[in-house]
């Protein structure tokens, strides 16, 4: 509502005869007052009694009636029945807004104190973005200090779930308002964290400072605006993370960073955005906590299996390994920081904390023994926030040893620990060369721990089992572990090779009755349930055989393993006799065995 004021004017012209003339003034500042006058004789001072203005809601033609009485009592009474009341043009400067910002007592509103020189006081006025309500925030009677702090929820923190809009009007002495303001829009942070060790944040954009104020007029612009994002552990000490430069005007949306690497601790958040044009215009969104998802600590792994090699080979430096631990377990859900410690035990040294650290679920220990000793393992968890997991179950290595008999091979192995509920059982196998493969020999139950093998020939003269003369007469074994879950663990592989055997006859009767018509080397045992039959059992790689007569003349020398000698020297039949014969036999253990006999030819 606009006020109307009358303002009259009184001139008195000669003393106790008053002649009056009105006047209606432009601005409402110009408040009507009697001019008095020392008139009387005496200089008596005229006093008046009824105000000096005269206020209206409507403007329209009035009447106006004025009794003066001066001091003397001379009298006089003015009437008037076209007094114009008329509207005043007044323009109130629209008041201008540098910045909002958060601070941990609310939201901080600061103002350019230059404003109307007819000031009265400034409207504060707040909008949240969830309403559609302008509500009145604060009255401000002074310009200095040129801010206010409105408190609002919990202030600074991650509560703060809107965006919070402020203008500001002017009130002139008169009432007259300005119009509002441009409106200046807080920065909402907010946070959370869906990924392991990562913090998701984001925050709107800073709104005020595209627009301006032009001839009273609000116009849009464009300035830079830096965004600088921190981060504290402690809610004290922040460091600067980011800094983002956004040159497009205003738009609705928001920035997002992804913090990557961290504990599972608090961190709080609060980004600035500072205007490049004038950087003392700086807003401070509000200040949100979040503690990322991390993994359960408090959870032992499950160690599925240790077993000696991989059923893949493993090359390192383009060399095929195959004297390994191979390990596995189940993998965390996690991201690339944490690491397994792997711990191993053996009779030496005993446990080895941390003997390796690795950032897979899977370890390979290429140290290890594997055909001279047996080997405990554990694993545990850890990251470089200093988080340490329990031990998980343990592994172990399945070490399997043999005895040798001439007619069978003993072979035995310690227990795989430490399975839920044991050990099903062991699949005992064998190799076959001839086919590259192994072949399962027999299954035995999760208790055995030893196994006799009697049948060495297999029954098949194409096997390469079947032991041949001048071949590599190796047995090889290996036993595989098979737990209830289905996991396997496999030995290391146990080869026997035979000791070389020096089965030579004493004597030989070169006459071609078909009886012992030569001297040779039988490579010949017998078997096990008929020792008039025989196998093949040399075990012997190479041969260096000489034959001396009664006078020390070498009359017969071979490195042919399958030699026969007749009795003849230089095409001539050697006299009947004893003969020496020493002989130098190695085995395909590299056993050596030298030695000088008797051996008579009979004509």
């Amino acid at each position: 509502m606009k006020v109307l004021v009358v303002n009259l004017l009184y001139l008195v012209t000669i003393i106790c005869n008053f002649e009056s003339l009105t006047s209606i003034f432009d601005h409402s500042e110009a408040s009507f007052s009697y001019t008095t006058f020392q008139y009387c004789k005496d200089e008596v001072d005229v006093t008046f009694y009824n105000s000096s203005s005269y206020e209206t809601d409507s403007t329209g033609t009035y009447s106006l009636e004025l009794f003066i009485m001066d001091t003397l009592g001379c009298t006089d009474i003015f009437i008037d029945d076209e007094i114009h009341i008329q509207e005043l043009d007044v323009i109130v400067e629209i008041p201008k807004l540098d910045y909002v910002t958060w601070s941990d007592s609310g939201v901080v509103i600061v103002w350019n104190e230059i404003q109307d020189d007819n000031f009265e006081y400034l409207q504060i006025l707040n909008q949240s973005n969830n309403v559609t309500d302008w509500l009145s925030a604060a009255i401000i009677d002074t310009l200095v200090p040129n801010y206010f702090i409105h408190e609002i929820g919990s202030p600074g923190l991650s509560q703060s779930t809107f965006v919070n809009n402020y203008k500001l009007a002017q009130v002139d002495s008169c009432g007259y308002q300005s119009d509002t303001s441009i409106i200046h829009s807080t920065i909402l942070l907010e946070t959370n964290s869906e990924d392991f060790q990562e913090n998701e944040v984001s925050w709107t954009r800073y709104r005020g400072w595209d627009y301006k104020i032009e001839d009273q007029m609000i116009v849009s612009d464009t300035v830079n605006i830096i965004y600088e994002l921190y981060r504290s552990e402690n809610n004290i000490d922040f460091e600067r993370i980011i800094s983002v430069i956004d040159t497009l005007p205003y738009l609705n949306g928001s920035f997002t960073y992804i913090d990557k690497n961290l504990c599972n601790i608090d961190y709080t958040y609060y980004v600035l955005a500072i205007n490049s044009e004038v950087e003392s215009f700086v807003s401070r969104s509000n200040k949100a906590i979040q503690q990322p998802n991390f993994i359960d600590f408090t959870q032992p792994l499950n160690l599925k299996y240790a077993t000696v090699n991989n059923f893949e080979s493993v090359i390192v430096n383009n060399v095929i390994q195959d004297n390994y631990v191979f390990m596995k377990w189940d993998e965390l859900d996690q991201s690339e920081m944490n690491y397994y410690k792997i711990d191993r035990y053996d009779n030496f040294y005993g446990w080895q904390e941390d003997y390796r650290n690795v950032n897979d679920s899977i370890c390979v220990d290429y140290n290890a023994d594997v055909y001279n000793d047996e080997y405990l393992y554990r694993i545990s968890y850890w990251d470089e926030c200093g988080n340490v997991g329990p031990h998980s179950n343990l592994g172990s290595n399945i070490l399997l040893n043999g005895a040798q008999n001439i007619h069978y091979y003993d072979i035995h192995w310690n227990p795989y620990v430490e399975w839920e509920q044991g050990v099903k059982n062991y699949i005992v196998e064998y190799y076959k060369s001839q086919d590259n493969i192994w072949v399962e020999l027999d299954i035995v139950s999760g208790t055995t721990l030893e196994y006799r093998d009697s049948d060495l020939q297999k029954n098949d003269l194409s096997d390469s089992y079947d032991i041949l003369h001048g071949v590599d007469t190796s047995y090889c074994y290996r036993v595989r572990a098979i737990s209830y879950m289905g996991y396997e663990s496999q030995s290391n592989e146990y080869c026997f090779i035979a000791e070389p055997t020096n089965y030579f006859p004493n004597a030989f009767s070169p006459n071609n009755d078909g009886i012992n018509d030569y001297f040779e080397y039988k490579f010949r045992v017998p078997l096990v349930d008929d020792f008039n039959e025989y196998e093949n059992s040399s075990f012997v790689k190479s041969l260096n055989l000489k034959i001396f007569n009664r006078w020390g003349n070498m009359v017969f020398e071979t490195d042919d393993l399958d030699f026969k000698w007749d009795g003849t020297h230089r095409g001539e039949e050697s006299p009947q006799g004893a003969y020496v014969v020493k002989y130098e036999l190695t085995g395909f253990n590299g056993t050596i065995i030298s030695d000088t006999d008797i051996i008579y030819l009979l004509r």
